[in-house]
């Protein structure tokens, strides 16, 4: 089984996240994989991602997209969490 790029599961954000973050920007993070990069990066359960780079996340289609663009490089992830936005350096793998 190939590791994955990033390690995270993402569901689209609910209304009342929508109102609690005030965006309709981002995907909320349900479950992240051990040792992947985003356990090494610290993204937890329950973090939104908002960019990837300098691409604004907007659905899971355009995180999906994004991270499957960035395989292999070195990225800037934005997390709202807690009420803070939260910038982590995250080494993506390449899955080929």
């Amino acid at each position: 089984m190939k590791p994955p790029i990033f390690g995270v599961h993402t569901r689209e954000l609910t209304p009342e996240l929508r109102q609690k973050i005030k965006s309709n920007k981002g995907v909320y993070v349900f479950a992240v994989i051990r040792n992947s990069p985003a356990w090494s990066a610290d993204v937890l359960k329950d973090d939104i991602i908002t960019k990837i780079s300098s691409v604004e996340i907007f659905d899971k289609p355009t995180f999906s997209k994004t991270v499957r663009e960035n395989a292999g490089k070195k990225v800037t992830v934005e997390i709202y969490r807690n009420g803070k936005k939260i910038i982590k350096e995250v080494m993506f793998n390449n899955p080929s």
